[in-house]
């Protein structure tokens, strides 16, 4: 999902009108993220953009995670045109862009750390003079350059937790964790963690666009040509494809029912996910990137929607996106056993094993009571919005300012 038009910025602006006892206002804000502002719309990318509405001065410090092979040519022209330009994504949103010169698994060792800020604390410096950013508030969407950072002389201090971060990054963290003024998680257990280094940490999950979803229930919604004429049931995933995503189990799925259309809505997100698994079976379509604006058609062509991660500590630690936004669409989820869906065991088929999965599956085709269905996946999911969320952030953050 990528913010590649103007109905992303158009339909948050209603934000701007909310009736909030609080909201940030005035600020500069700091945004350090691991993925360019114009990749997967996120968690990250939605709070900011609403902040924005605010007269708030949103300057995104994206710091690229890909390993070197995967993007030596991004690396070089960075550093070809070196101090990175400042680029505005739209109004009150601008990028600046870091790369980390040795990799993040060297980031335990001193050495690393030292090269990698050899060229990002001038950088960043830079950055806050062509800026003149003085004071700004700044907020962690994931735990790098926190000593660099400090350097921008920050009023407040926001981490904001919604992945539970590769061994790599365990220094970082925890030196974010003792200076951050308040620490939001989107997992309970996240939560537990995190809390052993800051006592204001507080839970805050994911959310969604609930008018941008619904549209997938509205007869003039049209189905993409791409899945249009696939044979039916379609059963069907979106979000990125990469190791977090249990490649086994969607072969599985597919061979068990050549019968069915299976349909990943994605891009392929890391180097290390086995496609080839995927790409020999005839009725398996990877479909790559969408525009957001597109999501609602393919939501609509899907017969049942599919969560389906591999169970370890990482995803243990996950609140779906892709949850909220199957919810908003009505669509019949069936999910593997993360410990956040919990919370929606009512509207959700949560699966232990491949084989309760496709069967799953199948009981979700066979589902009665549609209509009642999707109003009650409608009910469990019209408070979770981005708007609710940005405004509770507002409220635990605004007295510290």
């Amino acid at each position: 999902m990528q913010i590649g038009d103007t109905a992303f910025a158009s339909d948050c602006s209603s934000f701007r009108y909310g009736a909030l006892l609080l909201m940030i206002e005035n600020q500069d804000i700091v945004c350090v993220a691991p993925q360019r502002w114009e990749s997967l719309l996120r968690r990250r990318q939605q709070i900011m953009s609403r902040l924005s509405l605010h007269n708030n001065r949103i300057i995104y410090v994206s710091v690229c995670l890909e390993r070197w092979r995967d993007n030596i040519m991004s690396r070089l022209s960075w550093l070809m045109a070196y101090p990175p330009e400042v680029v505005e994504r739209q109004p009150h949103v601008y990028e600046f862009s870091l790369f980390n010169i040795l990799p993040n698994r060297l980031a335990p060792y001193g050495l690393a750390s030292w090269a990698n800020n050899v060229l990002i604390k001038p950088a960043l410096k830079y950055l806050a003079q062509q800026f003149d950013i003085s004071r700004p508030i700044l907020w962690f969407t994931f735990p790098a350059l926190p000593g660099a950072c400090r350097q921008l002389e920050p009023r407040l201090i926001v981490y904001d937790c919604s992945d539970r971060w590769p061994e790599c990054f365990w220094k970082d963290e925890r030196i974010l964790l003792k200076q951050a003024n308040v620490v939001f998680a989107t997992a309970h257990s996240l939560l537990e963690d995190k809390r052993g280094l800051n006592p204001n940490v507080h839970l805050v999950p994911n959310a969604v666009d609930v008018e941008i979803y619904r549209r997938a229930l509205l007869p003039e919604t049209s189905i993409p040509s791409d899945v249009a004429n696939l044979p039916k049931p379609i059963i069907g995933l979106m979000g990125a494809i990469n190791d977090k995503v249990d490649v086994s189990l969607l072969e599985k799925l597919a061979q068990a029912h050549s019968d069915w259309s299976v349909v990943l809505v994605g891009p392929i997100f890391s180097s290390e996910v086995p496609i080839q698994i995927l790409e020999r079976l005839s009725n398996l379509h990877m479909l790559g990137y969408r525009k957001p604006t597109e999501l609602p058609g393919y939501l609509k062509a899907f017969d049942v929607a599919l969560i389906a991660y591999v169970l370890d500590e990482r995803t243990a630690a996950i609140d779906p996106l892709k949850l909220y936004e199957y919810l908003a669409a009505g669509k019949p989820v069936v999910a593997t056993a993360l410990p956040e869906l919990s919370r929606f065991r009512r509207v959700v088929r949560v699966a232990s094993g491949v084989g309760d999965f496709i069967c799953q599956v199948e009981q979700a085709l066979l589902e009665e009571d549609v209509a009642g269905m999707v109003q009650q996946r409608l009910e469990a999911v019209k408070e979770h919005t981005w708007n609710q969320r940005v405004a509770t952030m507002a409220r635990l953050i605004e007295p510290l300012l």
